[in-house]
């Protein structure tokens, strides 16, 4: 059974919406389904782990903190990277 929902969405994401739905041919609400559908392994993800550091030491959490960060850092390397492939291909050769 599929559930109904409300959602208010801060101007930007909501353009930003707007526009990846219109490239894909299809309703924001389908963009959003899509998405969190998807999404569900990595959300049931981030419950576990935030249940487990409701227990964790400051130690604990200093280290968790910091590889999260490098894992940032990574994922915005590596799409500064996918940019920039994309860029090169869009240059008239």
């Amino acid at each position: 059974m599929d559930t109904r929902i409300n959602v208010t969405l801060p101007e930007d994401v909501f353009l930003l919406l707007n526009e990846l739905a219109e490239l894909r041919s299809t309703s924001r609400a389908s963009v959003l389904r899509e998405f969190l559908a998807g999404s569900a392994p990595a959300i049931q993800s981030s419950i576990t782990m935030i249940k487990m550091m409701h227990s964790a030491t400051p130690e604990q959490m200093a280290a968790i903190s910091k590889l999260l960060d490098s894992v940032d850092q990574e994922s915005s390397l590596r799409m500064d990277t996918v940019q920039g492939i994309l860029d090169d291909n869009a240059e008239p050769k």
